[in-house]
């Protein structure tokens, strides 16, 4: 089962869903184009499963596995019966050698297509750890988007490709990546790409010395987000600009990112990222020497886990405040010392 071959299937599976349509009939009886959710999502987990069978130690006995899994689902009857014949057959054409195994999928689509059908599959590659093949599905994902001046398309690929990028510790390639893509954003006016294209930036740059850079970047995607007001996105790029001051030691700037990410989540109802960003202000005033304001921010936020049914992460923050509390009566007592000195 070469490895090619099976990613050319798993390509040109996604390929199919991406361009998976069904005609619905409207209430005032036009026919409009929706797309079949439940077979697109078929399709691609099992285009998911062949990129990580040829990625196996035996990609011959993975590719058997699977032909047997589909064709069991044909025999069934199940929902997805007539596409799992057509798969049961191709990773019979995969065990076998075939040299066109993606024959059967290989319908008439255009370029663009293809491009994204390969940008998926490069974050598909990316979850399983496939990151030299994530990298090359991007750049080639990239290439096809320029090829057809999908400028949006390909600062999307870009992007991706910055991502799997940092993800192998290629931090300035990925710097250079996310660059591209926020100017190409830029260029047709995407302004939620380009704020998320900084904000990537700025997790790339925050493992290099350009910490200043870092902050420059998430600010202006903060400011982008709250421009067009995507205030989760507004409210991620404050929770890494807290991230990046209290890294720096700049504690009254972390404090104040940390709190106006509090009152965006509580506006959103979002109590898992209040919960965080809690605990993260309470890391912050840890750092400051404030016990007793961060067992506050460490109990507010066991409360939030609490509610959203984290119950481990709650029992964790709850034990670190208890902690702080304990600390409280000695520091203080230290601190008067101190100051009669």
């Amino acid at each position: 089962m070469p490895g090619c071959n099976a990613f050319d299937l798993a390509v040109r599976i996604m390929q199919f869903a991406e361009n998976l349509e069904r005609t619905v009939a409207e209430p005032d009886g036009h026919a409009a184009p929706r797309i079949d959710y439940r077979r697109r999502r078929y399709l691609r987990t099992c285009a998911k499963e062949l990129a990580e069978a040829a990625c196996a130690a035996k990609p011959e006995t993975e590719g058997a596995r699977l032909g047997k899994k589909y064709a069991k689902e044909f025999e069934t009857g199940s929902e997805h019966a007539e596409d799992a014949g057509v798969l049961s057959e191709a990773c019979l054409a995969l065990v076998n050698g075939d040299d066109d195994p993606a024959a059967t999928f290989r319908e008439t689509v255009d370029r663009g297509a293809e491009g994204e059908a390969l940008n998926d599959l490069g974050i598909e590659l990316r979850a399983i750890g496939r990151l030299e093949d994530a990298v090359i599905a991007h750049q080639q994902a990239a290439a096809i988007f320029r090829e057809v001046g999908d400028r949006r398309g390909e600062g999307i690929a870009l992007n991706d490709l910055g991502v799997a990028l940092r993800d192998m510790r290629r931090l300035e390639d990925a710097v250079i990546a996310h660059q591209q893509a926020a100017a190409i954003f830029r260029e047709v006016g995407d302004q939620r790409g380009e704020g998320i294209a900084l904000n990537d930036l700025g997790v790339a740059l925050l493992d290099t010395p350009r910490l200043e850079d870092t902050v420059i970047a998430q600010q202006k995607a903060a400011a982008i987000f709250r421009e067009i007001g995507n205030r989760r996105g507004e409210s991620i790029a404050l929770n890494n600009l807290g991230n990046i001051y209290q890294r720096m030691g700049r504690f009254g700037e972390a404090i104040t990112s940390y709190r106006q990410d509090i009152t965006i989540y509580r506006e959103i109802g979002d109590r898992y990222g209040e919960g965080r960003t809690l605990n993260n202000l309470g890391d912050t005033y840890q750092e400051m020497r404030q016990p007793g304001q961060a067992a506050r921010c460490w109990r507010e936020a066991a409360t939030a886990m609490r509610y959203v049914g984290d119950h481990k992460q709650a029992a964790s923050l709850a034990q670190k405040a208890a902690n702080a509390q304990s600390r409280w009566p000695r520091w203080r007592q230290r601190t008067r010392r101190s100051s009669k000195t």
